[in-house]
């Protein structure tokens, strides 16, 4: 239907999501034909309006346009004009005025290096002192060079250990322990750590979002601090934009969750990585395995998703790929290929199986290129022979990247001021104070917890005799001491909350200084709560003065902020679990110098110095001081004056009547403070609050100044790489290969000097063999033999007159190539009976059997009719026990009868998307006790599965 105003399609267009990415099959939420047919209309639509602005078309087919001419007839003059793809306004705005290729991405002539030992482990910490200590120099990249535009997507490819992760440390300014060299530009100038956090991003593999904040919070705070200019209606509007581009919106108010509570999954979690990066609209950005740990399904649209951002912004996207499948590599435009730190190919993806069939590694039929190449170069599982023949033969197709002029890059929207930053930041973290448990809501819960026990235990010191007026003391301090130990939890929350903080500074949201005053005004008044909670509990229930508990709040709280600022500079530490240790010992000290354990004039020196370095020597003993004076009299003494004919019985002028003197303290509070400080020299009746208040907030800001020095080298940026020293020569190895013309190289031979690494290859008859390399270099002669179906054990005279020879395994059948001394290649095929191969274990070969040797011991695993359900409540979340009999609850189904069977000898895959209940029968199946209801049998060749 042809639109009769450009005022309708606005209309219809604000009321339907945005199109992009729907539109090429990365919908997230709708059914793909649906969702389809949608944006094909919503399209054409747009596309007709804006012919129609701009005369193109008539209104209605036949009528004559304004040059006199029929729409028809104009239309087919103009020639067809394709739909474009309509952009979010959150995502176009970064684009405009910007060319798709306009940024580029160098890094050339890249290497790492660390030092190491001889024996190729890293070097103690004072190994440089002795003498006697070898090192030696372990490269992991070396001279590795590529070159990514703008709209286009690189993925890092290779085995385990190849430096994918060294080389993405190295593009993102990372420190590093070892010695980084080579050129990276932005446009032609030096990527520093100030133009990486103006330009660049970077989504980690673990995704370093906070728990507690959905998915909305998220973007309003990115957009917030990254984009402050726009208005409320505006960052609304472009949150909504960014949800719907990453397939968020029905998720947009989950939290995000972590392994101790359930939020977004990992597909959910990658995107909403993505969509924060993308609220800074970045000109590049870079990504550590973004489909790991995700299904293949997930995989794919991520990888989409990254290809359609690439293209529609004319961003740079680098990441990391360990497994491509076949849908993921359709994800990327270049492929970087490393195989132990060096380059084995680079280029187009499309490229990958050309290149290959160069250097004469041909594609197998229906193979996937990626995965292929990867196999290849896999030094594991694949010969360290043949995996150095592939990277000697990439400098003779390597093409010569040169750092290009520079080019001015694209102006970026001024960051939030820092007091905006400090409102943003206080705004975020008030909020995780009060939905997150662990920090301060579950501290201050155990604390008045802890302290109710301890006022319970000690109620009897309600009757002010001499019997409790030293019991008060030791209340008081274990008030005081283990309430303090609750802080070692502010090192683990605090380590977890810095690794995402960091990285958000990196990016160039917020600087370090603006998240320290935040977490300052935060900080302050969360402690003092954290005292008062403390303190209620005995001031109430052992009947304390309560004007002595406003001066015992001021000090005990100045007392836990200097502990807490010592938890959080040890949080710094890159093992939380050391920073606790640490916590602890800190704490100990603290505890046994406070003056009430040991006489600090007993104290040797210098470990008298402890006495005086720690809070706890000036807080505990102003709270005892809180304690006793100001309050009640203290029954059984009475005054007395102290004359020379009362002696030994009136020292401190007061007396017990009918009571020894080592169980008479004092009728007035003053008079149990003396005589208690007769054997604690730091307890005394003198008024000392604000001297130990100033004290203890010294100690406070000694350890905020080393968390903020610390902080700040944390998070300068990063290093950049020094340049290289003159590049050496390209080498073109020649190691039994031979470069044609045409610059392909033919396959190598290799000289048998050990038995072949081995993998399996498939017969037609259906047994397996292992043999070397899928379908290449297979080695016979040499000592070893391979039987064929007629019996003959072919040697080096039958297939040439050289000792190299080589044999491809295809459908049982053994293709045996040689080259002889004169040069000539000769092929000489040999048929194998697979089905009676016996080759011995100590050998490092396979033994296969016939399946009828093993029948009678066959294992097999059944589970029928499996089911999984959970309790939950009306708002979907896990019903409560206590209340689940009063409130409405529903049954929700994780699995629903699934029966399957697996036999010995067999591997069965279970597959699913995220949420398709893939754990839960595997917790099932190996008897892990739940929370839920499992039903349905369980059997081993039939007898019931037991924890026995």
């Amino acid at each position: 239907k042809e639109l009769r105003g450009v005022g309708r399609w606005h209309a219809e267009r604000r009321e339907r999501r945005s199109p992009m990415f729907s539109s090429v099959g990365y919908s997230f939420s709708k059914d793909a034909e649906a969702q389809k047919r949608d944006d094909v209309v919503a399209l054409a639509e747009k596309d007709a309006v804006r012919r129609e602005v701009a005369g193109e078309v008539a209104m209605t087919e036949g009528v004559p346009c304004p040059d006199g001419s029929s729409g028809s007839q104009q239309s087919a003059s103009a020639g067809t004009h394709p739909p474009t793809e309509p952009v979010p306004p959150a995502l176009s705005e970064s684009a405009a005025g910007r060319k798709p290729d306009a940024v580029e991405l160098s890094f050339l002539r890249c290497s790492y290096s660390l030092t190491v030992t001889r024996t190729g482990k890293p070097v103690p910490p004072f190994a440089r002192m002795m003498c006697r200590v070898q090192t030696k120099e372990r490269k992991l990249l070396s001279d590795v060079s590529a070159i990514v535009d703008g709209g286009r997507v690189l993925a890092v490819m290779g085995p385990s250990g190849a430096g994918k992760t060294t080389m993405l440390n190295m593009l993102t300014l990372e420190r590093g322990k070892g010695k980084a060299t080579g050129y990276i530009t932005l446009n032609g100038h030096p990527l520093t750590p100030a133009l990486y956090a103006k330009h660049c991003a970077v989504v980690t593999q673990q995704d370093l979002l906070w728990t507690f904040l959905t998915c909305r919070d998220h973007l309003r705070n990115a957009i917030c601090l990254y984009r402050p200019s726009l208005g409320k209606a505006e960052r609304e509007a472009a949150i909504d934009e960014l949800l719907d581009a990453t397939g968020l919106t029905s998720c947009q108010h989950t939290k995000a969750g972590n392994i101790f509570f359930r939020g977004l999954s990992g597909g959910q979690k990658r995107r909403l990585s993505l969509a924060c990066a993308l609220a800074k609209r970045p000109s590049v950005i870079f990504l550590d395995e973004p489909t790991s740990g995700l299904d293949s399904a997930a995989a794919a649209k991520i990888m989409a998703l990254l290809k359609t951002v690439a293209h529609t912004m004319g961003i740079a996207i680098v990441c990391t790929i360990h497994q491509p499948s076949a849908s993921v590599v359709e994800g990327f435009d270049d492929t970087l290929i490393l195989s132990g730190g060096r380059i084995a190919f680079f280029g187009p993806a499309s490229d990958i199986s050309s290149h290959l069939e160069r250097i004469g590694r041909p594609l197998p039929r229906n193979a996937n290129p990626a995965e292929y190449a990867l196999d290849v170069v896999n030094a594991d599982f694949t010969s360290k022979r043949a995996v150095r023949a592939i990277l000697d033969a990439w400098p003779a197709h390597a093409p010569e990247p040169e750092p290009r002029e520079p080019r001015p890059l694209a102006d970026m929207p001024p960051t939030a001021s820092f007091a905006a930053q400090t409102a943003v930041l206080l705004r975020r973290h008030a909020v995780l104070t009060f939905r997150e448990p662990v920090l301060y809501a579950a501290r201050l819960l155990m604390i008045f917890l802890t302290n109710l026990f301890f006022a319970v235990v000690w109620v009897k010191t309600r009757d002010y005799t001499q019997e409790v007026a030293l019991q008060k003391f030791f209340m008081m301090a274990f008030c005081v001491g283990v309430p303090a130990l609750y802080t070692i939890i502010a090192v683990y929350g605090l380590n977890v909350e810095v690794a995402a903080v960091r990285k958000e500074i990196k990016d160039g949201m917020y600087s370090p200084n603006a998240y320290v005053l935040a977490n300052v005004l935060l900080q302050v008044p969360a402690v003092f709560m954290l005292a008062a909670a403390a303190l209620l509990p005995p001031w109430v229930v052992c009947d304390i003065a309560w004007p002595a508990f406003a001066p015992a709040l001021l000090a005990f709280g100045t007392l836990l902020l200097a502990l807490e600022c010592c938890a959080q500079a040890l949080s710094l530490l890159s093992n939380p679990l050391l920073g606790m240790m640490l916590f602890i010992t800190h704490w100990f000290v603290s505890f046994l110098f406070s003056g009430v354990f040991v006489r600090i004039s007993s104290v040797v020196w210098p470990l008298r110095a402890l006495c005086y370095a720690t809070p706890m020597r000036w807080g505990l003993p102003t709270l005892i001081y809180q304690l006793y004076a100001g309050g009640k009299n203290f029954a059984g003494a009475q005054d007395c004056t102290p004359t020379p004919e009362l002696g030994a019985f009136c020292p401190g002028g007061f007396f017990c009547p009918g009571e020894s003197l080592l169980t008479c303290y004092g009728k007035t509070g003053e008079q149990v403070l003396n005589t208690v400080g007769i054997n604690f020299d730091v307890i005394s009746s003198e008024f000392t609050l604000w001297r130990d208040m100033i004290l203890m907030a010294v100690i406070a800001l000694a350890w905020k100044l080393l968390f903020v020095v610390m902080f700040n080298r944390m998070c300068a940026g990063g290093t950049t790489p020094s340049k290289p020293g003159r590049p050496p020569p390209r080498l073109r190895h020649d190691v039994h290969a031979t470069v044609g013309p045409s610059s392909a190289i033919k396959a190598p031979a290799f000289t048998c000097r050990q038995p072949p690494a081995v993998k399996m290859a498939q017969s037609k008859h259906g047994a397996r063999l292992a043999f070397d390399e899928a379908n290449l270099n297979a080695t016979v002669g040499c000592g070893r033999s391979a039987r064929t179906s007629q019996g003959h054990t072919p040697a080096v005279s039958d297939v040439g007159s050289d000792s190299r020879v080589s044999a491809d395994i295809e459908d049982g059948t053994m293709d045996i190539r040689t080259t002889g001394v004169n040069g000539e290649e000769v092929t000489h095929q040999k048929t194998l009976d697979l089905d009676h191969v016996r080759i011995d274990r100590e050998a490092k070969v396979w033994k296969l059997q016939d399946e009828r040797d093993s029948q009678e011991m066959r294992t097999e695993l059944a589970f029928i009719e499996c089911s999984y359900s959970l309790t939950v409540g009306a708002n979907g979340k896990l019903a409560n026990p206590l209340t689940s009999r009063c409130a409405k609850t529903y049954e929700k189904l994780l699995l629903r009868s699934v029966s399957a069977s697996v036999s010995a000898g067999h591997v069965l895959a279970v597959m699913g998307p995220s949420g398709a209940g893939k754990t839960t029968l595997l917790n099932m199946l190996t008897l892990e006790p739940g929370v839920g209801d499992a039903t349905g049998y369980l059997t081993i060749n039939g007898h019931p599965l037991t924890p026995a």
